[in-house]
């Protein structure tokens, strides 16, 4: 029963493998790649009133002025006008933003209240220009400490703590612009 079952089995492989080597069938001419892709192409349509330049400019005429540059003047001048209206609007607008994402350092994560004021107190101790957080959702307290805008600035002071606090990671968290900022100029 066994050899059946054997033979059978090479018998399918065999298969296999003398189907697989079939020759490839390529395409016998070899002329370059040619499609009409007109069909596809969009169309547009232009009215007169569209197009910029036309092609016969009529004769100027002795009775025509000259025109004045001031025309020129209060189209610039309208336009920087708008621009400055939109550019204040832009920035009241980034005014308002105080979060963006950014890196924290988490440096302890449990159940006991005591530890997690422990981990508190070690940022402020060792790491004063560092802001701790500790956030607790039950039954579990994270201290978290700093906001770095990148995860390079976050890495420097993460050498540092994880003498202290082994298990210290880098966790992503949105963090406060400003505080990002000066954490920043403090690395430099």
């Amino acid at each position: 029963m066994r050899i059946f079952f054997s033979s059978i089995f090479f018998a399918c492989i065999a298969g296999a493998m003398i189907t697989s080597c079939a020759p490839a069938i390529r395409p016998g001419s070899s002329s370059p790649y040619q499609q009409d892709l007109s069909k596809v192409r969009p169309r547009y349509q232009f009215n007169d009133d569209d197009v910029l330049i036309k092609k016969s400019a009529p004769a100027a005429k002795a009775s025509d002025a000259p025109v004045s540059g001031s025309k020129a003047a209060e189209a610039s001048a309208s336009v920087n006008r708008e621009l400055g209206e939109i550019i204040q609007a832009i920035n009241q607008q980034n005014k308002s933003v105080r979060y963006m994402p950014g890196y924290r350092i988490q440096l302890y994560v449990g159940n006991i209240r005591s530890e997690a004021d422990a981990a508190k107190s070690f940022v402020y101790r060792a790491f004063p220009e560092l802001s701790p957080y500790i956030t607790f959702n039950q039954p579990t307290y994270r201290v978290k400490a700093g906001d770095f805008m990148s995860k390079t600035e976050a890495e420097h002071v993460l050498s540092s703590i994880k003498l202290q606090y082994a298990s210290a990671v880098i966790v992503p968290d949105k963090i406060e612009i400003e505080k990002g900022l000066l954490q920043a100029m403090d690395d430099r």
